[in-house]
């Protein structure tokens, strides 16, 4: 946990340029370091760059003069600016960097829905290849930019599960791209694939150490919560009855079939494999309501750029409703708390302390003999809008 495994991963995958991104935020200290030994373009449009980051950099291939420039995540704990501040930074380095190049690709590690809506307003890009949303989608998403042309979206999903190929064809009408999404077992990525292996070889033992078994099936991506945050608040609970847990809305994600072991890895990875910290909060009633209300304003809200890549927060024993069709600010609908609750969390954040996320987790599955209580994920109530004739979730259920 030293910050050196993401740019560790762009040397081995030999990148041109990599986005300043959590390294620089959860170890501040060794940012500088960490950009020198990568000796590579490092990108970002920050309030306050670290030595070594720069807004945009520039290299050819083939006869073709190509800029890449660096969005970096609107949402950092270091990034003091307003999202309109952020925004006009970025555009004017798109704008500078466009002036020197025939081909702009805008790297943004912002999530999703921040690069759909950068990929619409920013006419001067060519191609947005996003990060942090842990979406996947297999083929190029075209979005309208504000003169109708379209721009294409390259949404690469999580757990490193596979590769792009690009290609791009100048012709009269503009830039024609397209992607192939080739999967990482698959003979063709062979050597990539060997030399991630050889990579974590010398961690391998302490990652893949055998905890205990899945009760059920553990899951977590969903926009209230799965059970795998179920498992991560009753291991956050057990001790105190006067203890809940709020729990942030992390998308990282294993899922684990019923019986399956549990690693040390899994436990890493539900915090994004950064030493998350436990911490005990005390927000009262209306503080929680505005924190609901802020994440219902991100997932809800418009425009996309308000989208932090979060999921909802997940509140354990406690009943609360979202009204889809109510004024912005007055969403959430959280029912009588009891005095005294203390909320029990965990952090990345530098200056949180407290004992390890997945320590607490490996704690409690060695307390349960390695197979604990079949967990409940956290839920809503959620009301809909009345009589609309389209897709419901719960459709889900029976497709």
């Amino acid at each position: 946990a030293t910050g050196s495994a993401g740019v560790a991963a762009s040397r081995l995958l030999a990148s041109d340029a990599r986005v300043s991104s959590d390294e620089r935020v959860l170890w501040p200290q060794r940012a500088t370091a960490l950009y020198r030994d990568y000796a590579r373009p490092v990108l970002g449009n920050l309030a306050a760059p670290p030595a070594g980051v720069s807004a945009a950099t520039r290299f050819e291939r083939d006869g073709v003069r190509v800029a890449a420039v660096g969005a970096s995540d609107p949402n950092a704990v270091d990034e003091t600016r307003s999202l309109d501040q952020w925004y006009q930074t970025l555009a004017q380095s798109v704008s500078e960097a466009a002036a020197e190049a025939d081909l702009v690709v805008l790297l943004a590690d912002t999530g999703s829905a921040t690069a759909r809506w950068l990929a619409g307003q920013l006419p001067q890009v060519d191609l947005v290849l996003a990060a942090r949303g842990q979406d996947f989608w297999p083929r190029l998403i075209q979005v309208d930019n504000a003169h109708g042309a379209p721009v294409p979206l390259c949404l690469p999903g999580s757990h490193a599960s596979g590769f792009f190929h690009l290609s791009c064809r100048s012709t009269q009408d503009g830039w024609q791209i397209h992607a192939e999404f080739q999967r990482n077992d698959t003979a063709v990525d062979a050597d990539h694939q060997a030399r991630f292996d050889a990579l974590r070889a010398p961690y391998a033992g302490w990652l893949d150490r055998p905890l205990g078994s899945a009760p059920d099936w553990l899951w977590r991506r969903d926009s209230v919560g799965g059970s795998w945050d179920g498992l991560i608040a009753a291991a956050l609970t057990a001790d105190s009855d006067a203890t809940r847990a709020l729990l942030p809305g992390l998308r990282h994600d294993t899922l684990l079939a019923p019986g399956e072991t549990i690693t040390r890895d899994h436990l890493w990875r539900l915090s994004g494999g950064h030493p998350a910290r436990v911490v005990d909060l005390a927000p009262n009633p209306d503080e929680l309501k505005r924190l609901l209300e802020r994440a219902l304003d991100n997932s809800l809200g418009t425009p996309l750029i308000l989208n932090d890549s979060r999921d909802l927060p997940r509140l354990s024993a406690t009943r609360w409703t979202l009204d889809y069709g109510a004024a912005e600010g007055a969403r959430a609908h959280l029912d009588a708390l009891p005095e005294g609750l203390t909320w029990r969390s965990f952090s990345a954040r530098p200056q949180a302390s407290g004992e390890p996320l997945w320590q607490r987790l490996e704690r409690y599955l060695g307390d349960h003999g390695g197979t604990p209580p079949a967990p409940t994920p956290p839920s809503l109530e959620a009301r809909y809008v009345e009589g609309h004739p389209g897709w419901h979730p719960q459709a889900r259920l029976s497709a």
